[in-house]
Order: C-alpha cells, then structure tokens, then sequence
C-alpha cells in the first residue's frame, strides 16, 4: 500500500513538473514571439538557389521561409501561385538569370554586414512598442526582389529588397530609373520606409475611394509623424533623406506649398493623379516648378500633424491615430 501511494505521489509531483514546465515553454514562447530578432538573410538563400539549383536549398526556403518564399513567388516575382506544380522551376530560372545572380551578388556583398540596421531596427520598434504596444512585434528579412517593390508587408512580417537600396551610385539602376526614382534608393532608407509601410499595413487610409487631397496627406503625415519619434528623428526632411538643395527651397518658398493646399479646388479634389502628384516621387511638383521638390504633400502633412501634436501635447499615438482626418485640419 505504501507503494502504491508512493508511486500516485511520484506520479502527481511529475504531472505538476510538466504542468509547469509547459507554462514557461508557452510564457517563454510568447515573450520571444514578442522580441525583435536579427535581419533574416532570405536574399542569400535566393542567391544559392539561382547559383545552384539545389533541391536542398528550396526545401530550406519552403519549409523555414514558408511566408517569405510566397510572397517572394506571388507578389514580388509574379510568377504565379506558390502551389504551382512548375513553381519551383520559374523561381529557378528567374532566380538564375545573369542579371539576377548580378543584383543579388552585388546585394550580399554591399550588405555582407547588417548590425548597424539590426541595431537601428532595434531602437525604432522598441520606441513603436512603447507608444503602441498592441502593434505586433514583425519579422524582419532582406531579399532582392528583381528591382520590384522596394519594400512588403504581410501580416508581422516586413521584407525589405537589397537590390533597390545600393545607393546612388549603382551602376545598373542608370538603366532602369530616372534620377529622381535613385535619389531615394540608398540605404538610409531602409529603416524610415520599413517603419512607414509597416504603420500604413496596420493603420491603412480609411476610405481610399473618396478621400480628398487634404486627407490624403494628413493620413501620410500622421504615419510619418509616428515614424520619426521611433526613429528619433527630428524632421520629415531627415526621413525622406532630402538634399540640401532641396531643403534650401523648402525654406524660401513654404508659404507656396500652404497657399497651394488652401486652395479649394486643390484640397478637396479627390482625382488621383493630383493626390500622386503631391504624395508619390516625381522629378518635381508640376504646380509649384521646375525647381521645385517632389512629395511636397508628404512635407506638409508630417508639419500640419507635428503643429496640432504641439498644440495638444497631452494627446497620445494611439489616440492621435484614432482621430477623424477633420479633426487635424488645420482651422
């Protein structure tokens, strides 16, 4: 009898160790789920495969970049759906195309060393964290992309592409892109963009169909706002990496850009090429010269925000990012 008790007791006391052991398994789990891990180096994994072509390789990618190895398929490469019977095949030789094995050589080499983005990814997600705590912790990865997207966003998941952030003196980009479009293809940029689209993927424009010009740019100057207090950085200027020519006619022609949008016919005009013209890059903004600086849209949206922020300092992120577009306007 004595044993038999002895064994129940035995039993229960390894039942409660599992237990147990189970609640830190899970707990730690959750609070490395919610930890910012190193760059993940997709884009070297995609340059052994269009090297070599080993099965070996694309099962890696498959099976412990699932998600990364979709996107990279259906929406970066086009090449159509992941399930594919062929799939493997296109990825293959779009992958070892010369040009392509150029692009990601050049991509590994340029950035064999990634610690200073680590540490830079680090600082902005744990700032974001801290004023947004219900925005998930996402898994950041580098992959070359063909000179597509500069940069995509699933879910938790941000990839940004080696190959569209060499710098300004990269020789193949003189093929491909006008100077205006080079400009921004440098790699200061990978942070601040990253930052933005992955703020944009979780707090998109509310109604793109009918939203107006003015709205438009507020929405973009709310995320650009939140984007540079995680990066500790003191102006939209110094996100956008504007030259100093540029900041110069920014500061000599200002009263333009807000005569521009008080327009009425320009602030409420919700026709999409003007709202592109003011938002997106271009050689310049058509409205304002020749000389002048593109995205002038995205300029004024981020000082509109910082002016009301500075006029209601007790106001939080999260409740800023609440608030109806009408309500920044500025009166």
């Amino acid at each position: 009898m004595q044993r038999r008790i002895s064994l129940y007791t035995y039993a229960l006391m390894m039942l409660a160790l599992m237990l147990t052991s189970c609640d830190w398994v899970s707990s730690a789990f959750l609070e490395d789920s919610n930890k910012l891990h190193d760059i993940e180096r997709f884009d070297i994994l995609q340059n052994e495969y269009g090297a070599s072509g080993s099965f070996s390789v694309i099962q890696h990618m498959n099976t412990d970049f699932p998600r990364e190895t979709k996107v990279l398929i259906e929406d970066v490469l086009s090449l159509g759906a992941v399930t594919d019977a062929d799939v493997n095949d296109k990825l293959y030789h779009c992958l070892a195309d010369t040009s392509m094995l150029v692009l990601m050589a050049d991509g590994e080499e340029r950035f064999g060393n990634m610690e200073k983005l680590n540490q830079q990814f680090y600082k902005a997600f744990e700032n974001l964290s801290e004023t947004l705590p219900e925005l998930p912790m996402p898994r950041i990865y580098a992959q070359c992309s063909a000179l597509n997207q500069s940069v995509v966003v699933a879910d938790s998941l941000i990839g940004f592409s080696v190959d569209k952030y060499m710098g300004t003196d990269y020789p193949p980009y003189r093929k491909y892109f006008y100077d205006y479009q080079i400009e921004s293809m440098i790699p200061e940029r990978i942070v601040p963009d990253c930052v933005y689209f992955y703020l944009r993927y979780y707090y998109p424009f509310p109604n793109s169909e009918e939203g107006s010009l003015i709205e438009h740019v507020i929405h973009n100057g709310v995320l650009n706002w939140i984007a540079a207090k995680a990066l500790k950085m003191n102006d939209v200027e110094d996100m956008l990496c504007m030259p100093k020519q540029e900041r110069k006619w920014l500061k000599n022609n200002e009263q333009k850009i807000w005569t521009l949008l008080d327009n009425p016919v320009i602030r409420n005009s919700k026709d999409p090429q003007l709202i592109r013209t003011l938002l997106a890059p271009a050689p310049f903004t058509p409205e304002l010269g020749e000389d002048s600086p593109d995205m002038l849209g995205v300029w004024a949206g981020y000082h509109i925000v910082d002016k009301y922020m500075k006029q209601h300092s007790k106001t939080t992120v999260k409740e800023l990012l609440d608030k109806k577009l009408e309500e920044l306007l500025p009166r």
